[in-house]
C-alpha cells in the first residue's frame, strides 16, 4: 500500500509499505522505487521493523526509521 503523504507520527515518505506477516503484522517494510538495470522499475526495502512501539520503549517505529533515512 501507498504510504500516506503524511504519517500520525509527521513521518514522511513518498513510499510504498507492507505488512508482515501480511495482511496485518507486527512488523512492516518500507520500500522505495529504484530504476534496476535489467527492469524498469524495483523496489528496494529501506526500513524493516516494528510497526508500533509501546511509548515507553523509547524506539523508533519502522516508518520513522525509514523517514530519518530519506530526510536526514
Amino acid at each position: 500500500m501507498a504510504c500516506e503523504a503524511e504519517g500520525r507520527d509527521g513521518t514522511r515518505l513518498g513510499c510504498v509499505k507492507t505488512y508482515v506477516p501480511w495482511p496485518a503484522g507486527r512488523f512492516g517494510a518500507v520500500m522505495v522505487a529504484v530504476n534496476h538495470p535489467e527492469r524498469p522499475v524495483g523496489l528496494r526495502v529501506i526500513a524493516f521493523g516494528i510497526r508500533h512501539q509501546p511509548p515507553e520503549a523509547h524506539a523508533l517505529t519502522v516508518c520513522q526509521i525509514a523517514h530519518r533515512r530519506l530526510n536526514g
